[in-house]
């Protein structure tokens, strides 16, 4: 662990007191901010809503009062009840009769539009820049007609909204009736309807952003208010500047405060600490230790006037004078310790010397866990262990030998064996640990072999070998290491049995199941075989691993048993497929995924059943992948069925002879392209095309 100075403990200390006060800065700046921001929304929601219920009290009232008051009172010149400034009579088409208020010649005509008993806006009594709010109410036959100025209907309400805000009254299509405040809008101007459309919203108006919050009236008419959104977010910066000012004014007094004191502790504790870095480096520049003592005594009554600002700090210094004057007193001893420490200093350098291999051993088996956690295979836990091991000991040779039904087989090694490692070789190995319980030591030329036994609850699973120069051997202490090491080996090489079991079950369920494929439909045995190997070749010659060569020699033979879900009267058909049966025929990818279900062992073959139809560009089905995308396993499959397509016979085609497939696959023929298949492994098919014309020989019909 590293040391810390008390300096760095002090700077360390206030420097995360300033950052923890700039956080909670932050923290209050932004939590002030948003809550002046949430203020604003809900003192404007509160007010429109209102300023709605005002109106629509005002309309309502309005209404009432058009509806039956008698004609002989609002031909009273004073009459101005509800701030009318055109009333007038009409006939049922608009023909005015009587005009009781405004400057409406009689005869003038009404639009239609005006005439529905509702409340409406036009500019047909006023200026376009200063539309009119008009009523119409039918009485006795004859429309009743008023209108007024819709700033003067709703009086003066900006009184409640603060600077910088512009209030608005609009109609349905977002033309401004009415304008408080700033002129962000102007009578007669149009908003845009989508501002409207949200009780909340946002957008640019007159080139800046501005928020809206609106309210629906009714009647096709709406209350809006408009404002900078920057203006508002100023303000309620301003608020939370001040509110974060205030905290730091009022915690600053305790920061000073704990500055103070966490400068005297480590002042203090500082001196205390040089003081005994000088009596040590005065004592150990002494080649007799008993020399010395007079300084330890004058480093007592130093202690002894020192002043410890706090109670552990006092104790400190007592412990220490405590241990100087157990050191002074026993001082008629310090001579023949010091004679005995140097004899014993030779005895701890032997002893070092050995411990140091030891540690550096104990470091390789700490990196060889490391190294078995991080690997996400068992191969691959088995490479680390015997690449760990031949680090650790120096070996030459290193090998894992794991019992499979009782055979024996080289699972992993690291170096050159020497001594043969085949199979009756092994057993000769194996055979001596069946009753024997011990490790074996044995020469080998100029080498020694280190033979020990694996066991999983008692039954023996494998060896561990190892091949050390005799010049190097250090038997003893390998042999105790390794008896230790391979105790929780048993349950890596249980593992290992049985997760070849599962493998080997699974192999066994995807030939069972080919065979119902077999059976199904036109697609023989021999076809499903031949694209296996097909695929097992490509694979091995990409450089994939044994398992992946075998899972895809077997899994590949899954890769149309979708069609089992497919109706055989579509299969068997002679001739082509209409364009709704070839579409029927493509779900065979999707159906063969779903059949072999989600089991991680059969996660190959469900690649294969859904991608061996996809094509390198683009154009294949069920889900038009493209390059890579495709999995390098339906990459594989893809050119091994279609080159046993074209080989075989089918109820739609005759067999095509090994020169006129090649030439299809290589060059194209309109259906089948060289675009359809991954580069490399059209490459490899070019290259080797006669094993794939020896595979179709040796396995027909």
């Amino acid at each position: 662990m590293r040391r810390t100075s008390l300096k760095e403990v002090r700077k360390r200390s206030v420097l995360m007191v300033l950052i923890a006060l700039f956080i909670l800065s932050l923290t209050i700046f932004g939590l002030s901010l948003l809550r002046a921001q949430n203020l604003h929304d809900s003192r404007t929601d509160r007010t429109l809503g209102e300023l709605a219920q005002e109106m629509e009290d005002r309309m309502a009232f309005t209404d009432a009062f058009l509806n039956f008051a008698s004609l002989e009172y609002m031909r009273n010149p004073a009459m101005d009840n509800i701030k009318v400034r055109e009333l007038v009579l009409c006939s049922s088409d608009g023909e005015v009769l009587e005009v009781f208020k405004g400057n409406i010649r009689p005869g003038m005509t009404f639009p239609e539009g005006l005439l529905s008993g509702k409340w409406e806006v036009s500019s047909f009594l006023a200026q376009p820049a200063s539309p009119r709010l008009i009523k119409s109410v039918l009485r006795d036959g004859n429309w009743l007609i008023a209108g007024f100025d819709s700033r003067v209907f709703l009086y003066s309400p900006f009184s409640k909204f603060m600077e910088g805000e512009n209030l608005v009254l609009v109609d349905r299509d977002g033309t401004v009736m009415a304008s408080w405040g700033s002129d962000l809008a102007s009578v007669g101007g149009c908003l845009p309807v989508n501002f409207l459309g949200h009780r909340r919203s946002e957008g640019i108006w007159g080139g800046e952003r501005i928020g809206i919050h609106s309210v629906h009236l009714g009647e096709g008419l709406s209350l809006a208010l408009l404002y900078p959104r920057d203006l508002i977010r100023y303000q309620s910066a301003q608020k939370a500047l001040l509110w974060s000012s205030l905290f730091l004014c009022l915690v600053a007094p305790f920061v000073a405060l704990f500055w103070i004191v966490l400068n005297r502790i480590t002042s203090s504790l500082d001196l205390s600490v040089k003081r005994i870095s000088f009596l040590a480096e005065d004592i150990s520049s002494e080649d007799n230790p008993v020399e010395s003592i007079p300084r330890i005594f004058s480093a007592i009554e130093t202690f002894r006037e020192d002043r410890a600002p706090f109670e552990e700090h006092g104790k400190l210094l007592g412990a220490f004078e405590k241990l100087l004057q157990v050191i002074s007193d026993q001082g008629e001893n310090l001579t023949a310790l010091y004679e005995e420490a140097i004899a014993m200093e030779t005895q701890v350098r032997e002893s070092n010397d050995e411990l140091n291999l030891a540690s550096d051993r104990l470091d390789s088996l700490m990196n060889l866990s490391r190294d078995i956690g991080a690997s996400s295979s068992l191969d691959g836990t088995v490479g680390a262990i015997v690449s760990n091991l031949e680090r650790t000991f120096s070996c030459s040779f290193v090998g894992v030998v794991a019992l499979e039904e009782d055979i024996p087989f080289l699972w992993g090694s690291s170096g050159e064996p020497p001594f043969p490692l085949d199979r009756k070789s092994l057993m000769d190995m194996v055979i001596p640990f069946v009753d024997k319980e011990e490790e074996i030591v044995q020469p080998a030329g100029d080498m020694v072999r280190f033979t020990v036994p694996v066991r999983f609850m008692g039954r023996l699973v494998g060896l561990v070998l190892l091949v050390q120069e005799e010049s190097s051997r250090n038997g003893g202490s390998i042999v105790e290491v390794l008896r230790r090491f391979v105790l929780p080996l048993g349950g890596l090489f249980q593992a290992h049995s049985m997760v070849r079991e599962v493998r080997k079950s699974f192999h066994y369920l995807a030939t069972r199941m080919q065979g119902l494929t077999e059976s199904y439909h036109e697609e023989t045995g021999s076809h499903l075989l031949r694209v296996g190997e097909y695929s097992a070749f490509i694979a091995s010659t990409l450089g994939m691993s044994e398992e992946y060569v075998e899972d895809i020699r077997i899994y590949s033979q899954l890769h149309d048993i979708g069609k089992l879900r497919i109706s055989h009267r579509i299969l068997a058909k002679p001739g082509a497929l209409t364009a709704e049966e070839f579409a029927i025929i493509r779900n065979h990818t999707v159906y063969g995924a779903d059949i072999l279900g989600d089991s991680e062992w059969l996660e190959m073959a469900r690649q294969l059943a859904m991608t061996h139809h996809e094509k390198w560009d683009g154009s294949g089905y069920p889900k038009g992948l493209k390059g890579e995308d495709i999995p390098i396993s339906g990459r594989i499959v893809a050119i091994a069925d279609i080159y046993d397509a074209l080989r075989d016979a089918r109820g739609y085609k005759p067999a095509f002879s090994h020169e006129k497939a090649c030439e299809i696959i290589l060059q194209g023929d309109g259906r089948v392209q060289p675009e359809h298949f991954d580069p490399d492994i059209l490459e490899i098919f070019r290259l080797n095309h006669r094993v794939f014309e020896g595979i179709y020989a040796k396995i027909k019909e």
